[in-house]
């Protein structure tokens, strides 16, 4: 395992232009003193617009090796290294660092990219299949892959859920343990990697 072959990461590959984007920098050889937690730097970049951020990004604990920092993200005019990155939706932000030494002796540039993205995916063909000995099967689509959550319940809002974390345009849930005779009430819900979501009741 070369652990001198830098890394550079952000922690989610979609966010909304509100958020704050968290990067993670794991290389030893910015590891220089074993004894003392340490700090380094990476550049964030919007490659639609040119704004940049030069964020400072400190080790987790000395001798680990990984370096976390954070840049806000916002909508405005850009001013390059004002402590916030001017994004809009659709546009790709770039994370990246000089790997000075790369474990092979050459020296190279690591990076990682995460897209804007504020709209909610759409739900549609929502379809309820009752099945025999207390069950029932939920499905949706999504116009983009997303998780899927089913609340329900015999009240309103509905407090029992049940949850897959896979992301899909197709979506699949069953409900187990139903009372015959009972009415139920449902709603499905979809969260894409950004963290914009749509619900559908």
């Amino acid at each position: 395992l070369n652990t001198g072959w830098g890394l550079a990461q952000f922690n989610k590959s979609a966010y909304k232009s509100s958020d704050v984007a968290n990067v993670t920098i794991s290389d030893s050889h910015l590891n220089a003193n074993s004894n003392v937690v340490e700090q380094w730097w990476a550049n964030v970049t919007n490659t639609a617009n040119g704004d940049y951020e030069n964020v400072t990004i400190t080790e987790d604990n000395a001798d680990s090796s990984f370096f976390f920092g954070e840049v806000t993200l916002s909508q405005g005019v850009p001013v390059p290294d004002d402590g916030t990155l001017q994004v809009s939706e659709g546009d790709l932000i770039n994370v990246s660092y000089f790997d000075a030494d790369n474990g092979l002796g050459e020296s190279r540039y690591a990076d990682d990219y995460a897209s804007i993205d504020d709209t909610p995916p759409t739900i549609s063909n929502v379809t309820i299949a009752l099945q025999p000995y207390g069950t029932a099967v939920i499905t949706w689509n999504t116009s983009e892959d997303a998780d899927s959550l089913v609340r329900y319940g015999t009240g309103t809002p509905p407090t029992l859920q049940s949850f897959n974390s896979g992301m899909t345009g197709l979506h699949r849930i069953t409900l187990t343990n139903l009372q015959g005779g009972v009415l139920y009430y449902a709603e499905v819900q979809s969260k894409d990697r950004a963290g914009n979501f749509a619900v559908d009741n």
